[in-house]
């Protein structure tokens, strides 16, 4: 992603990944935990479980500390992303895959003494293994690929109940070759909730990596979950930033724009409940909404609103009763956590972030909040909280009344009023979801992700040109847009990855239509950072809305949502559209250009609305 060196940097909370987003936005940060990291990268031998909850910062504290004690892992096992249906028999192809990749170089011979056949499958030179695993892994989506794939599988399929040992002694018989020890970073163990089919798949590779130098990535339900392949290892945890340093971040994201939100900027990080990504999402709609509502008071609200739908709207929620005891004692035990058949209370409302973990008061007793933009933490909040507290300093700092952001706080039963403006997401019309994503959709240098649900599919065909043409306003830009099938006998996540290989596109346009089973969509969550780097456009029917984003736990960290419209004409009518067509028309000289996409993609919306009309007449 592009940075901007002196304006606003934002995005979902994604992590810095780069040496210039290093230099540029990365914050000194307030915890010791990074500071161990790197301790043990530099002289450890053994194994460490590093985890925190969703957009605390794991990935970047990982990146920072490897670029600080100048290691990199020998093998990185990204179980969040590369397979396809997250079975064992999946995993270990991941395992042996990386472990190959790693191998190709200098001690491939131990490989193929292990694994016979092995050499039919990735070749017979360092260059060819090299290839050969990217493809087996599906990394690069092609027909040979897939057959590389298979081929892997088919290979380590009746080995099934002996891999656990035949790697144990690969990377045993290599560590003697090399004379030292392995560092193995088994990253995306985080995206697996305890308990799930997917997760218990995880089980027996990570197992076996316990025994040597493995960092585990990991939520931080992995760390009180108590699982086998846990026992003995250290665990760290990365807790919640603190509101001083999620404040100094949000100043540094605005740049020279700092000074202007001012007074804002603590009232956003005091509902961040210290998780960077959540404050970043906080400041990113805020900004938008500022530009619907220039009375600050109802931007904040409405910011507030946008981080609860995109988070928590049709999620998996906790029982009420554990939220209200959590906002009532600000403690939760652990021990909780790993209760069989407990999903429904404490390892939900961690996992999903509706609780935080912010500092261990005891061994297992832990000083917790309910997060502070859901519903259910506005029952329990007191005069005294200091959400309320920055509520009413800001309005004495804006010359306003004792009310705060429209909302008289003196009055009984106010959590209400701010209640019904977050429980229900609003629809939008198509002007202002445009006004919205127009500053990614009017630029290559963002990569924003969006989900439109729509009731009526033929207006949202009509939204989908409408943008198209706006997007090449300044600058031209390729739109692909494909049809994603879900149901029985459909593969959902290839046709996907496959669309998304072609980099000659600068907004992907997805609309999934089908009867999608939980495990389709289960398996396109777990594939969330491959979306990361994409301009991303989702067309989803509104009533399978609850459906997707119960499965999509990650997804909906990165993607925002919209509602649109059932009437589209009252927003959108064929004489304006035409008065635009009016405008550009003349200036259009060659194909392939802004110019031509903007009034090709009107023309579609004209027809589509005089059409609309007759019928209606």
């Amino acid at each position: 992603m592009k940075r901007n060196q002196y304006g606003v940097n934002l995005d979902e909370g994604i992590a810095l990944a780069s040496q210039e987003e290093f230099d540029l936005l990365y914050l000194e940060s307030d915890s010791e935990v990074e500071n161990r990291l790197v301790e043990w990268i530099k002289s450890s031998t053994t194994s460490v479980v590093f985890g925190g909850q969703i957009g605390c910062g794991k990935t970047t504290t990982i990146e920072r500390a490897l670029r600080i004690s100048e290691k990199r892992p020998d093998i990185v096992c990204h179980f969040d992303r590369n397979h396809i249906n997250p079975s064992p028999l999946d995993t270990w192809l991941i395992v042996f895959a990386e472990v190959a990749r790693f191998s190709a170089t200098q001690s491939f011979p131990v490989m193929v003494e292990h694994l016979p056949g092995l050499q039919e499958i990735l070749g017979v030179s360092p260059v060819e293994w090299e290839e050969s695993t990217t493809q087996a892994l599906l990394e690069k989506y092609s027909p040979l690929a897939l057959e590389k794939h298979q081929k892997f599988k088919g290979l380590l399929e009746p080995l099934l109940q002996h891999l656990p040992g035949i790697l144990k002694t690969i990377i045993q018989e290599i560590e003697a070759i090399l004379g030292r020890s392995i560092f193995i970073f088994a990253s995306g163990v985080d995206k697996f909730e305890p308990g799930t089919a997917a997760y218990i798949s995880l089980s027996e590779p990570l197992t076996v990596f316990a025994s040597f130098k493995t960092l585990f990535e990991v939520n931080a339900v992995h760390l009180f979950a108590n699982d086998r392949w846990t026992h003995g290892l250290k665990k760290e945890v990365l807790t919640v930033s603190s509101l001083n340093w999620i404040e100094d971040m949000l100043s540094k994201r605005l740049g020279v724009y700092a000074q202007t939100y001012k007074d804002q900027i603590p009232i956003l990080a005091a509902y961040s409940g210290g998780i960077p990504r959540q404050a970043l999402r906080l400041l990113d709609h805020f900004i938008v909404q500022h530009k619907h509502y220039p009375n600050q008071n109802d931007a904040i609200i409405h910011c507030v609103e946008a981080v609860n739908r995109d988070f928590f709207s049709f999620a998996k929620k906790p029982k009420n009763e554990l939220l209200k005891v959590v906002a009532k004692q600000n403690a939760l035990e652990t021990t909780l956590v790993s209760l069989p058949g407990d999903l429904e209370t404490a390892m939900r409302a961690v996992f999903g972030n509706w609780i935080i973990l912010k500092q261990p008061e005891q061994e297992s007793l832990w000083q917790v909040c309910v997060n502070p933009v859901i519903k259910s933490s506005f029952d329990n909040l007191s005069a005294d909280d200091p959400e309320i507290f920055l509520l009413k300093k800001y309005a004495t700092q804006q010359g306003m009344s004792a009310n705060g952001l429209d909302i008289d706080v003196r009055v009984n039963d106010w959590q209400e009023t701010l209640r019904e403006v977050v429980d229900h997401p609003i629809a939008l019309n198509i002007i202002e979801i445009l006004d919205t994503i127009s500053s990614a959709l009017l630029s290559k240098d963002r990569e924003d992700r969006i989900i439109v649900a729509y009731e009526n599919h033929q207006n949202a065909e009509i939204v989908r040109a409408y943008l198209e043409a706006k997007s090449n306003t300044y600058e031209y830009q390729v739109w692909k847009h494909v049809v994603i099938q879900g149901g029985n006998q459909q593969t959902p996540l290839n046709e996907v990855v496959n669309f998304l290989s072609d980099k000659t596109t600068d907004i992907y346009s997805l609309d999934f239509v089908g009867d999608f089973n939980d495990e389709q969509l289960s398996e396109l969550n777990l594939r969330r950072d491959t979306f990361i780097d994409k301009q991303l456009i989702w067309w989803v029917p509104k009533n399978k809305l609850p459906q997707y984003l119960v499965q999509w736990t990650q997804l909906r960290q990165l993607f925002q949502i919209f509602i649109l419209e059932d009437d589209i004409s009252r927003s959108l009518t064929a004489e304006e559209v035409e008065a635009d067509l009016e405008f550009m028309k003349d200036l259009v000289e060659s194909e392939n250009t802004a110019e031509f996409s903007y009034v090709s993609n009107l023309q579609k919306v004209l027809s589509y609305l005089k059409a609309d009309k007759q019928h209606a007449a």
